[in-house]
């Protein structure tokens, strides 16, 4: 080093000497936040804002079966506590991530018998992230999943990426992922006009927020103002969005799990949930459930394309299990109804099953005169169901008349 000195001194560079500061090292800041504490690292300060709050309702923490059956998890038979599980929202210095982007505000929910545990995870400049990320891989590690809110989308792939860029192995990538938005659009399919988390609060938890609440878009925003100005007030409404999230999220899960553990009752007003839940089960191929569920809202859909859907779908699970008096009986009420695929699935049966083939023309015929009369349809589903309908009535002609067809 001293050769390098002084051979950057006879071509006349000036060496800076560094100063020394005697003065003792500037003290910890105290915790800005109300039931905060400060976290120090040699790579910087973390600050944890912990609360307590009662449970929803004295709730089973076995997580439903039909949950992780969807959540396509390889060891199904596992049992689940929710108690072993955390609930993730983030917070970040940008609107859609992206490199660069931070997330400086991590809300992780805890739930055992009685209360909901919640800690924030904040830093106050984007130099202590790592500092963040050091104490979030000790929680995540210890957890055997996750629960988030369009978290596979966005949470857990940022924070990866983040955890990636200071090279800390992935503490998210073992363990079961339930994305509870996914679920909620599966459940709630037409029920509210989005699936936001605050559009699902309101029509499905009755939970309004507060004015202190501002829209998520805005936070980088907020975020922006604190480093400009380091006022700390800036992030007050930043926490509260970030809390509400994590409570509604586990308000959401229990709300969802009660679906499975208690049926709801049969009404006119369950009538649509019980619908969605039908085609929930019917995916994750639980067909008695799905057929009870469809039976259970059959006389409260008054609604034409409502009952056709309903007619399809329990036809399609009575055709899995061969019970195919049941299907043609659902297949001619959506006919009726004016279902094309309803006339093709009973021209199917007639020509494979019965061997009935002017039956089955019949159908075929009564299909292409709907289809003819249906002003309505756009041209591309015409030309599909036209080439389809013509495919199925030349099939048949051949059956029915194959010398003729020889001869050609």
């Amino acid at each position: 080093m001293d050769e390098l000195h002084r051979y950057l001194k006879s071509l006349g560079i000036p060496i800076m000497q560094p100063k020394i500061d005697s003065a003792s090292p500037e003290p910890p800041h105290p915790a800005p936040f109300p039931n905060s504490q400060s976290i120090h690292h040699p790579f910087g300060t973390v600050y944890v804002i912990n609360e307590n709050t009662s449970s929803p309702k004295t709730n089973p923490l076995k997580i439903p079966g039909e949950i992780i059956k969807w959540s396509g998890f390889k060891h199904q038979d596992e049992n689940f506590s929710i108690s072993d599980f955390l609930f993730v929202d983030v917070e970040t210095s940008g609107e859609y991530g992206g490199a660069g982007v931070i997330c400086f505000l991590v809300g992780i929910g805890k739930v055992s018998d009685q209360e909901i545990h919640l800690s924030q995870y904040l830093i106050l400049h984007p130099e202590d992230e790592l500092a963040q990320l050091i104490e979030l891989e000790k929680i995540f590690l210890s957890a055997k999943g996750f629960l988030t809110y369009n978290g596979k989308s966005f949470d857990l792939p940022l924070l990866d990426s983040r955890f990636q860029y200071h090279q800390i192995p992935l503490p998210t990538r073992e363990g079961l992922h339930i994305d509870l938005l996914l679920l909620s659009r599966k459940i709630w399919k037409n029920h509210s006009p989005n699936r936001a988390l605050r559009t699902m609060e309101a029509t499905v938890l009755g939970i309004e927020r507060s004015v202190e609440d501002v829209p998520g878009w805005l936070i980088p925003s907020l975020f922006r103002d604190f480093l400009l100005t380091k006022d700390a007030s800036f992030l007050n409404p930043v926490l509260y969005h970030n809390k509400m999230d994590v409570l509604s999220m586990v308000h959401l899960y229990f709300h969802i799990a009660d679906l499975f553990t208690n049926p709801l009752e049969r009404s006119k007003e369950n009538a649509e949930i019980h619908f969605c839940l039908a085609s929930f089960y019917q995916s994750i191929g639980e067909i008695d459930r799905a057929i009870e569920a469809f039976e259970t809202c059959l006389p409260y859909l008054p609604e034409a394309s409502q009952r056709i859907a309903l007619s399809e779908n329990l036809a399609s699970l009575y055709k899995h299990q061969k019970r195919y008096q049941n299907a043609i009986e659902k297949w001619q009420e959506a006919a009726s109804l004016g279902s094309l695929s309803a006339h093709l699935e009973l021209a199917k049966y007639y020509e494979h099953l019965q061997k009935d083939l002017n039956t089955a023309r019949r159908w075929v015929e009564a299909a292409s005169k709907l289809l003819e009369d249906n002003k309505k349809m756009d041209r591309f589903t015409r030309t599909k169901w036209q080439t389809e309908l013509q495919y199925r009535l030349d099939r048949l002609n051949k059956k029915s008349f194959p010398r003729q067809n020889e001869r050609k």
